[in-house]
């Protein structure tokens, strides 16, 4: 039997509430007590033993608890850092993104392939997983940034990051005659919609991602303000289009809208996302 929808609801609004104040007024420790790493982990396993015995799994780790976890407090806080002058807050929020957000982006199918039993430890583990990275004791994201992103993927990508720009540039020159516009939007109408949904989420996360991982690594602040409002705007973005999908996905240009929005957002040529961040 599935979980009442109001008690779900509820039950992910105090934990949003806590996860909040734990963020809050928590000291931050950069992620290097590794005692901390150890007790939090022990204590994540702890409670699969747990939820194994105790039938109240569904009503507290739910898609909608490690959603508000992973996406809906990420992007609140980002907002903020963002409209804040610190600068340090825009870097940490945006190595956060480099992994949760991604990591939250390309998961959602799991809950389609994964039956009720195994949906439970699944959310439990994303949504542990989503607080470690951001949480002040654990900083898992700045960890993570630390010993592997910075050291080994950002050399890695940041020859990559010219190339994709000058890719973009010819795409962008290339989209403006509309004969080449309209046959990459005939080609991409016929594609299965599965695969318009993986074509929608590779655009809105694979060139955000090399390029925060530039701008991470790099004292510029514009660079770490301009990508962390990005993917602030894209979760909404991201969100809105797994929710409503599912009633009006079938619609031809559904997918090619969120393209269009995506890139809108994305682009400097275009600055969305900046745009839409001031005026609201």
């Amino acid at each position: 039997m599935g979980a009442d929808p109001w008690i779900t609801f509820g039950v992910s609004l105090v934990l949003l509430a806590l996860a909040a104040l734990g963020y809050h007024k928590t000291d931050r420790t950069f992620g290097l007590d590794l005692k901390i790493h150890v007790i939090y982990w022990a204590f994540v396993a702890g409670m699969i033993v747990l939820v194994s015995f105790v039938p109240v799994g569904n009503y507290v780790f739910s898609g909608l608890s490690y959603t508000f976890i992973g996406a809906w407090l990420p992007i609140y806080e980002s907002i903020r850092a963002v409209c804040t002058p610190e600068e340090d807050d825009d870097k940490l929020w945006l190595q956060y993104w480099m992994v949760g957000g991604v990591l939250f982006m390309t998961t959602t199918f799991m809950d389609d392939v994964l039956g009720d039993a195994a949906d439970v430890y699944w959310h439990l583990s994303l949504f542990f997983l989503f607080f470690w990275l951001y949480f002040p004791k654990t900083d898992g994201a700045h960890l993570i940034y630390e010993k592997v992103t910075k050291p080994f993927v950002a050399p890695l990508i940041k020859p990559v990051v010219g190339k994709m720009d000058n890719l973009i540039k010819d795409l962008y020159q290339m989209v403006m005659n509309a004969a080449h516009l309209w046959i990459i939007w005939i080609f991409f109408m016929f594609l299965p919609s599965g695969l318009k949904r993986i074509v929608s989420i590779a655009v809105g996360t694979v060139y955000p991602f090399v390029s925060s991982v530039k701008a991470a690594t790099t004292d510029e602040v514009e660079d770490d303000t301009y990508w962390l409002t990005y993917w602030s705007c894209y979760g909404i973005l991201f969100i809105l289009m797994d929710i409503i999908e599912n009633w009006i996905g079938w619609i031809p240009g559904f997918y090619s809208l969120v393209i269009f929005s995506t890139v809108y957002l994305m682009l400097p040529m275009f600055g969305g996302a900046d745009k839409i961040l001031r005026t609201l």
